[in-house]
């Protein structure tokens, strides 16, 4: 199978626990989401930030997009952020702490709280999700997925996070579900593409709906991938040859 060198931290080859904080953290950032406090009035973003994960309140998208193309649909999630609490924001602070110094018991009681006082918030339910992934408790961390879709239908990133897991689970027909799913939700979602021409590319071997989805993705990003421009370069190769090889 072809390598592609997917994570910063699978090329960087970072310690295990080190990798932990950054891959629950780096889904914090791209997710961008964040508490709205009950007393204040904030008009909802209509832009996709560029990075992302469970943040303050709400886990808004995992989009590499630095910006939203004119053309380009809105992401759903921002448009109904809930209002809560100060002490739930305290206690994801807390949460996002403990995580920082690797206190997975701390961050876990914090968040399983969050889960069952603010339970129609999917940011929790996902980030314990991940801190269950990389704990290595994938059934607790399934479970957890499960209910940060169930929380808030609209949270592509938790379909995103989710389609990986089960795409490092090996179930890749899964995968490819979860992923469908999510641009049914927004079908402009960037990482959602990325992921989909990964999945078909490295797993299921469809190179025509891989490119499909790799410059679907570029031409969601405020500027293209270079990356990605070579997978695409390597993909349209692959089918040009395959094709030969056919005689077509």
């Amino acid at each position: 199978m072809r390598q592609k060198f997917i994570s910063l931290m699978d090329i960087i080859g970072v310690s295990t626990g080190l990798k932990i904080v950054l891959q629950i953290f780096l889904v914090l950032s791209l997710a961008g989401c964040q508490f709205i406090p009950m007393q204040q009035d904030t008009a909802p973003q209509s832009t996709v930030s560029q990075s992302a994960t469970p943040h303050d309140e709400e886990m808004i998208e995992g989009q590499a997009a630095v910006e939203e193309q004119p053309l380009a649909q809105p992401n759903p999630y921002l448009t109904n952020r809930p209002r809560v609490s100060s002490e739930a924001i305290q206690r994801f602070e807390s949460a996002k702490q403990a995580l920082s110094e690797q206190q997975w018991e701390l961050a876990e009681t914090d968040l399983l709280w969050l889960t069952e006082n603010h339970a129609n918030l999917s940011g929790p339910h996902l980030t314990l999700a991940l801190l269950y992934k990389t704990t290595d408790q994938p059934e607790q961390s399934e479970s957890a997925f499960k209910q940060a879709i169930t929380a808030n239908a609209d949270n592509v990133e938790a379909y995103d996070q989710y389609g990986i897991f089960l795409r490092e689970q090996g179930q890749f027909k899964q995968a490819e579900t979860i992923y469908l799913q999510a641009l049914q939700k927004w079908q402009d979602s960037p990482n959602t593409h990325r992921n989909l021409g990964i999945l078909y590319d490295l797993y299921l071997g469809d190179f025509t709906k891989a490119l499909h989805h790799y410059r679907r993705y570029q031409e969601l990003l405020g500027e293209p991938d270079r990356q990605v421009a070579g997978w695409i370069i390597d993909t349209e190769r692959r089918i040009s040859n395959t094709l030969a090889g056919d005689g077509l």
